[in-house]
Protein backbone atom coordinates (compact mmCIF):
# COMPACT_ATOMS: atom_id res chain seq x y z
CA UNK A 1 0.00 0.00 0.00
CA UNK A 2 2.81 2.17 0.58
CA UNK A 3 4.00 1.42 -2.73
CA UNK A 4 0.92 2.82 -4.36
CA UNK A 5 0.84 5.40 -2.40
CA UNK A 6 4.35 6.76 -2.90
CA UNK A 7 3.55 6.13 -6.58
CA UNK A 8 1.41 8.53 -6.14
CA UNK A 9 2.89 11.12 -4.27
CA UNK A 10 5.32 10.82 -6.67
CA UNK A 11 3.13 11.87 -10.16
CA UNK A 12 1.48 14.34 -8.12
CA UNK A 13 3.53 17.22 -8.78
CA UNK A 14 3.22 16.29 -12.99
CA UNK A 15 -0.46 16.08 -12.18
CA UNK A 16 -0.75 19.47 -10.64
CA UNK A 17 1.82 20.61 -13.44
CA UNK A 18 -1.02 19.57 -15.93
CA UNK A 19 -4.23 20.87 -14.09
CA UNK A 20 -2.23 24.26 -13.96
CA UNK A 21 -1.80 24.67 -17.72
CA UNK A 22 -4.79 23.31 -18.01
CA UNK A 23 -6.31 25.94 -15.91
CA UNK A 24 -4.32 28.95 -17.56
CA UNK A 25 -5.29 27.58 -20.90
CA UNK A 26 -9.10 28.07 -20.25
CA UNK A 27 -8.25 31.38 -18.45
CA UNK A 28 -6.40 32.52 -21.89
CA UNK A 29 -9.44 30.82 -24.17
CA UNK A 30 -11.86 32.55 -21.89
CA UNK A 31 -10.65 36.30 -21.77
CA UNK A 32 -9.92 35.98 -26.16
CA UNK A 33 -11.71 37.88 -27.90
CA UNK A 34 -12.61 36.45 -31.34
CA UNK A 35 -13.17 38.40 -34.55
CA UNK A 36 -14.98 37.39 -37.86
CA UNK A 37 -13.40 38.17 -41.07
CA UNK A 38 -16.43 41.07 -41.45
CA UNK A 39 -14.62 44.12 -41.93
CA UNK A 40 -15.76 47.77 -39.82
CA UNK A 41 -17.71 49.52 -42.53
CA UNK A 42 -16.58 53.50 -43.03
CA UNK A 43 -18.53 56.02 -43.32
CA UNK A 44 -18.83 57.63 -46.08
CA UNK A 45 -18.66 61.47 -45.65
CA UNK A 46 -21.72 63.60 -46.77
CA UNK A 47 -20.57 65.75 -49.98
CA UNK A 48 -20.74 69.53 -48.97
CA UNK A 49 -24.10 70.63 -50.89
CA UNK A 50 -25.33 73.86 -51.58
CA UNK A 51 -28.71 75.19 -49.35
CA UNK A 52 -31.37 77.02 -50.25
CA UNK A 53 -33.92 78.91 -48.47
CA UNK A 54 -36.96 80.89 -48.81
CA UNK A 55 -36.79 84.29 -46.86
CA UNK A 56 -40.48 84.84 -47.77
CA UNK A 57 -43.46 84.12 -48.05
CA UNK A 58 -43.33 81.60 -44.67
CA UNK A 59 -44.81 78.16 -44.95
CA UNK A 60 -48.15 78.19 -44.63
CA UNK A 61 -49.09 81.67 -45.24
CA UNK A 62 -52.40 82.42 -46.69
CA UNK A 63 -52.65 84.12 -50.01
CA UNK A 64 -55.10 85.82 -51.43
CA UNK A 65 -55.87 84.52 -55.44
CA UNK A 66 -54.68 86.91 -57.92
CA UNK A 67 -51.97 88.03 -55.65
CA UNK A 68 -48.85 88.87 -57.34
CA UNK A 69 -47.19 86.75 -54.49
CA UNK A 70 -43.17 87.85 -53.81
CA UNK A 71 -41.05 85.09 -53.53
CA UNK A 72 -37.52 85.53 -51.65
CA UNK A 73 -35.25 82.58 -51.64
CA UNK A 74 -30.99 82.70 -50.58
CA UNK A 75 -28.67 79.82 -51.91
CA UNK A 76 -25.57 79.36 -50.56
CA UNK A 77 -22.67 77.45 -51.34
CA UNK A 78 -19.11 78.37 -49.64
CA UNK A 79 -17.25 75.27 -51.20
CA UNK A 80 -18.08 76.20 -54.85
CA UNK A 81 -20.51 78.79 -54.94
CA UNK A 82 -24.15 78.91 -56.40
CA UNK A 83 -24.43 78.72 -60.47
CA UNK A 84 -28.19 78.92 -60.11
CA UNK A 85 -31.44 78.69 -58.11
CA UNK A 86 -35.01 77.34 -60.27
CA UNK A 87 -38.20 77.56 -58.11
CA UNK A 88 -41.21 75.49 -58.81
CA UNK A 89 -44.73 75.69 -58.44
CA UNK A 90 -46.45 72.66 -58.32
CA UNK A 91 -43.75 70.33 -59.48
CA UNK A 92 -43.72 73.11 -62.60
CA UNK A 93 -40.61 75.43 -63.26
CA UNK A 94 -41.26 78.81 -62.77
CA UNK A 95 -38.14 80.56 -63.02
CA UNK A 96 -34.82 79.12 -63.36
CA UNK A 97 -32.44 82.35 -62.60
CA UNK A 98 -28.51 82.39 -62.96
CA UNK A 99 -26.52 85.23 -60.85
CA UNK A 100 -26.61 88.07 -63.53
CA UNK A 101 -22.98 89.38 -62.23
CA UNK A 102 -21.12 86.08 -62.39
CA UNK A 103 -20.56 82.36 -62.77
CA UNK A 104 -21.57 82.04 -59.80
CA UNK A 105 -21.93 83.05 -56.25
CA UNK A 106 -21.02 82.14 -53.21
CA UNK A 107 -24.20 83.66 -51.38
CA UNK A 108 -26.95 84.26 -54.14
CA UNK A 109 -30.34 85.92 -53.22
CA UNK A 110 -33.54 86.04 -56.26
CA UNK A 111 -36.85 87.79 -55.64
CA UNK A 112 -39.35 87.27 -57.78
CA UNK A 113 -42.91 87.06 -58.45
CA UNK A 114 -46.06 84.17 -58.85
CA UNK A 115 -49.43 84.92 -59.53
CA UNK A 116 -51.43 82.78 -57.09
CA UNK A 117 -53.75 81.21 -59.37
CA UNK A 118 -56.13 78.46 -58.03
CA UNK A 119 -58.03 77.68 -54.94
CA UNK A 120 -56.41 75.56 -52.42
CA UNK A 121 -52.59 73.87 -51.33
CA UNK A 122 -50.04 75.34 -53.86
CA UNK A 123 -46.50 73.78 -53.39
CA UNK A 124 -43.66 76.02 -53.77
CA UNK A 125 -39.94 74.29 -54.42
CA UNK A 126 -36.17 75.71 -55.04
CA UNK A 127 -33.26 74.12 -55.96
CA UNK A 128 -29.77 75.44 -55.69
CA UNK A 129 -27.02 74.25 -58.33
CA UNK A 130 -23.19 74.44 -58.78
CA UNK A 131 -21.66 74.93 -61.86
CA UNK A 132 -21.08 71.32 -62.12
CA UNK A 133 -24.70 70.70 -61.70
CA UNK A 134 -24.43 69.35 -58.09
CA UNK A 135 -27.48 70.13 -56.26
CA UNK A 136 -28.82 71.23 -53.41
CA UNK A 137 -31.39 69.58 -51.40
CA UNK A 138 -34.86 70.51 -52.38
CA UNK A 139 -36.88 73.09 -50.17
CA UNK A 140 -40.73 73.26 -50.13
CA UNK A 141 -43.20 75.47 -48.77
CA UNK A 142 -47.18 75.42 -49.00
CA UNK A 143 -49.07 78.01 -49.75
CA UNK A 144 -53.06 78.21 -49.31
CA UNK A 145 -54.63 80.35 -51.92
CA UNK A 146 -58.22 81.35 -50.71
CA UNK A 147 -60.55 83.38 -52.13
CA UNK A 148 -60.91 87.00 -51.68
CA UNK A 149 -63.24 87.92 -49.05
CA UNK A 150 -66.65 89.52 -50.12
CA UNK A 151 -68.06 92.72 -48.86
CA UNK A 152 -71.43 92.04 -47.56
CA UNK A 153 -74.07 95.21 -46.92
Amino acid sequence: MTASVSGVVDRLPLVLTRLSLFSLGVIVLAGCTIRTTRLEQTPIATPDLPRVQFLYPENNSIVIEGTDLRLDILAEDESVGVAQIEVFVDGASLVAAPPPDALVQQVYRIETNWLAQGIGLHTISAIASRPDGTQSDEVTIVVDVQLRPTDEP
